[in-house]
Formats: structure tokens, C-alpha cells, sequence
């Protein structure tokens, strides 16, 4: 009773991380009132981490603390999802101990030979021997790899959407100051009647934000 349980629970977690993948980075548009796990836990690390933020008094010090939420929350993303799968799947190995040989004395040797194999850095200290466990293990080394890939092409995209970012931002010093501000931005164009060149700065930058979310 207590392995059918491991192996539902298991399947369960891992089917909601792999909808939670699909969403968030496979999917090429945001999903309107989708379910999205690490959403929820990153806007909880905001809450905390902004927190932390508005208690430095240096201005400067404040805008680099918070400006390394992004790629810290990018990191921290991937790895909930890591560590997700390697929960679901020790479950479901610790549901098939008979099927793999030796068979684990207990969950934590579950929760190792899931690490190992979504790594992967299998040892060979376990080898599962019935099909139910190794289609477990050939699923989970293939999630690895996936994860991973997905991982590495997100970092590339999101890292050449910021090095955009900064060649719009030289180009905005001109009308905004540097550093760019909004204020000197409206004073600016209202002073010298820069309206084209405001409403086409804006629009750049908004299809900017659009393809980052």
C-alpha cells in the first residue's frame, strides 16, 4: 500500500513540474491563468529579498541588490525544478524497491540514486533489474539532459535579450540623461519637441519588456 502511494505521489510531482516546465519555458507566449508552481515560491523570495533592499541606505547598493534578483531568481527557478524531479523520482524508485538490485534500505538511498541518475553521475552501486524501474531510471536521465538543455538555451536567450537591452540604453542616455531617468526623458522631448522620438522610445522599450516576459 505504502509503494503504490510512493509511486502515485511521485508521478503526480513529477507531472505537475513537467506541466510547470512546459509553461514557463517551452511554451513560446504566457498562459493565461496557468498553474505555475515556481512562480508562487519566486514571488515569495521577492517579497523577502525586496525586503532586504529597501533596508540599505545606499541608493546604489540598494539597485544592485535588487537588480540580482533576476538572474538569481532564473538560477533558483531551474534549481526548485531540479530538486522537484529528484523528489518525484526517488519516489517512485522507493515505490519499485523490489526491481532494483540491491534494493534500498531506506528513502534517503531512494533520494540518492535519484540525484545520481538525473545528474547524472550514476555509480552503478544500484542497478534496476524489473522494467517497471528501468523505464523509471531511462526517464529520469532523459529529464536530466532535458532540463539542462532547456536550462542553457533560456540562460543564451535571456542573456542576449539584456546585451539588447544595454545597446537601447546607451542610446537613451542622449534624450534621458545618464543614468536614464524619466523625468529628464519628458522634460527633454517637451523642451526641443521630440514627440516622434519619445513615442518610438517608448514603443522600443515596450517591445522589449514584451519579449522578455
Amino acid at each position: 500500500m505504502v509503494a503504490a502511494l510512493e509511486v502515485i505521489g511521485g508521478l503526480l510531482l513529477c507531472l505537475i513540474i513537467f506541466y510547470d516546465l512546459f509553461q514557463s519555458v517551452v511554451l513560446p507566449r504566457p498562459a493565461v491563468n496557468k498553474f505555475a508552481l515556481v512562480r508562487f515560491v519566486l514571488r515569495r523570495i521577492w517579497v523577502g529579498w525586496r525586503w532586504v533592499g529597501s533596508r540599505m541606505s545606499s541608493i546604489a547598493r540598494r539597485e544592485t541588490w535588487l537588480a540580482a534578483f533576476g538572474p538569481v531568481g532564473v538560477l533558483t527557478m531551474f534549481g526548485l525544478w531540479g530538486l522537484a524531479l529528484v523528489l518525484g523520482y526517488a519516489l517512485l524508485i522507493d515505490g519499485l524497491r523490489p526491481q532494483i538490485h540491491p534494493p534500498p534500505v531506506n528513502f534517503g538511498t531512494s533520494l540518492y540514486f535519484s540525484a545520481t541518475t538525473l545528474v547524472p553521475l550514476s555509480y552503478g552501486d544500484l542497478v534496476p533489474i524489473g522494467e517497471g524501474a528501468r523505464f523509471v531510471i531511462f526517464a529520469e536521465s532523459a529529464s536530466g539532459v532535458i532540463l539542462a538543455a532547456l536550462a542553457i538555451t533560456l540562460l543564451f536567450s535571456l542573456y542576449g535579450s539584456f546585451q539588447a537591452r544595454e545597446e537601447s540604453v546607451v542610446t537613451l542616455d542622449a534624450i534621458a540623461g545618464a543614468p536614464p531617468s524619466g523625468v529628464q526623458l519628458l522634460e527633454n522631448a517637451a523642451e526641443h519637441g521630440m514627440h516622434e522620438e519619445l513615442v518610438s522610445t517608448f514603443d522600443e522599450w515596450r517591445k522589449w519588456a514584451a519579449m522578455v516576459l
